[in-house]
């Protein structure tokens, strides 16, 4: 969207990426919905601009589909892109321009650009991964592909939006290949985690229609065990049982590793940023890490409370 406002505003503007353009959204999972709300609630709308800008807006749409339409409009329209370029750093100079210092990985060689703005359009970073006693390799930390969870229960962990389009994807696929086991999801609080009305639609659908997914507020996971089969199983506990004089009693459930997804957010990726001059600070109600900007999204002289 940026890359496209630019181009209407008679700026060039050259989108460069590591992998390749709208490489998240082709690595969502298979026969994935792309919903137009962002997975927040009802309260995001598409940023204005002119038609190109506009051109992007979508109705819900297959992920392959959409990476197809954007991509058409790349070209239709001439907006430079580059694929297989590493962002390495960033450097101004006397002048007052930036120098993006990159590295092409297509000509193995190093490279760099000169720009008046740098838009550092990354997203919120890497996938989060488990910290738990055991070998968590081969725990999924996003959904490629639903069939591979058909033919035995299935655990999706998380809180978010990604999350409950797992839960939602597996159960769907389970239920048109006649699999009679469940979907199970774990996350940490006592309600349902919130999503858009759109998903919380389509989610009561297939509550009530498929009939297999199982809710597991409270809990989470504890570690990789190895069973007496000598395979290695995912712990969660479910349920914890406290009596006076008496130690804590727990309930577990374990999960062969390769049948669990965990959807548990993403890092900042703060090295990076901190190197580009960018710094986080602990703020707001819940002292949560927030980029230090004042109330102008200046990040000089910003104050405590105006920490965004």
């Amino acid at each position: 969207a940026c890359a496209f406002h630019a181009k209407e505003l008679g700026m060039p503007a050259l989108v460069i990426d590591f992998d390749d353009i709208l490489k998240r959204i082709r690595n969502y999972s298979k026969e994935k919905q792309i919903l137009p709300d962002y997975g927040r609630g009802d309260k995001l709308y598409f940023p204005k601009g002119g038609s190109l800008t506009n051109s992007l807006v979508f109705e819900p749409i297959d992920k392959d589909d959409l990476c197809q339409k954007w991509k058409k409009l790349y070209f239709q329209h001439s907006v430079p892109a580059q694929s297989g370029v590493e962002f390495l750093g960033l450097q101004q100079q006397t002048d007052g321009i930036w120098q993006a210092k990159c590295f092409n990985h297509n000509l193995k060689e190093a490279c760099s650009y000169r720009a008046k703005h740098i838009v550092i359009a990354i997203g919120r970073g890497e996938p989060r991964t488990f910290d738990l006693p055991g070998n968590c390799d081969g725990i999924a930390y996003r959904l490629e592909d639903p069939a591979t969870f058909v033919g035995q229960p299935a655990l999706v962990i998380g809180g978010g939006t990604s999350a409950a389009e797992a839960v939602l994807a597996i159960s769907d696929h389970k239920h048109r290949h006649n699999d009679p086991t469940a979907v199970y999801w774990s996350y940490r609080g006592k309600k349902m985690p919130k999503v858009s009305k759109a998903l919380s639609d389509r989610f009561f659908e297939a509550y009530v229609y498929n009939g297999n997914i199982r809710y597991f507020p409270e809990s989470e996971a504890t570690a990789v065990v190895t069973a007496e089969d000598k395979n290695e199983y995912l712990a969660i506990r479910v349920d914890r049982k406290r009596i006076a004089g008496r130690p804590n009693e727990t309930i577990q459930l374990e999960f062969p590793k390769t049948s669990c997804v965990a959807c548990i957010g993403e890092d900042v990726p703060e090295k990076l940023l901190s190197q580009l001059g960018i710094f986080m600070r602990n703020g707001g109600s819940k002292k949560k890490k927030r980029m230090a900007v004042n109330r102008y999204m200046d990040e000089k002289n910003y104050q405590a409370e105006d920490l965004f």
